[in-house]
């Protein structure tokens, strides 16, 4: 599946070079480094893997701040522990949010550019688009 956010592919930045870091990037079609897989977990949770370098994504924290800490959304993970687990839900428009397990916080691009990281509330949240739009299981409602 890919992930679009704002017409961006999101993207593993350099496998091992760049750390895995997921960051919008402009692009005319998806590769290796915009596709991912789910791999669907228990309680309603799934894992994302790169077709990249083949690492799951985590919620790595990179800071911790006044407002608490950031977990910065990278593709580095050998295998899908605690902090690879997600929750996907589609919005009212059909597009999706992510929300750690491990850290209950929404995936957000502050920016509209950079790194994607979770340190946002559900009104914070990222909408991605989908490709395919029904990734092979049904998403619960934002």
């Amino acid at each position: 599946m890919t992930l679009r956010l704002g017409g961006r592919y999101v993207t593993t930045l350099g496998g091992e070079t760049q750390g895995g870091y997921l960051s919008p990037q402009d692009r005319e079609e998806a590769d290796a480094s915009s596709t991912f897989t789910i791999v669907p977990l228990d309680r309603n949770e799934v894992a994302l893997k790169s077709k990249l370098n083949g690492k799951f994504l985590m919620a790595d924290q990179s800071t911790n701040g006044p407002a608490g800490p950031t977990y910065h959304l990278r593709a580095a993970a050998d295998a899908a522990g605690p902090w690879e687990r997600f929750r996907l839900a589609t919005t009212a428009d059909g597009l999706i949010t992510i929300k750690s397990a491990s850290t209950g916080t929404y995936i957000w691009n502050a920016s509209g550019s950079g790194t994607l990281s979770g340190h946002g509330t559900q009104d914070q949240a990222a909408q991605f688009a989908v490709t395919p739009a029904n990734p092979g299981f049904p998403l619960p409602a934002a």
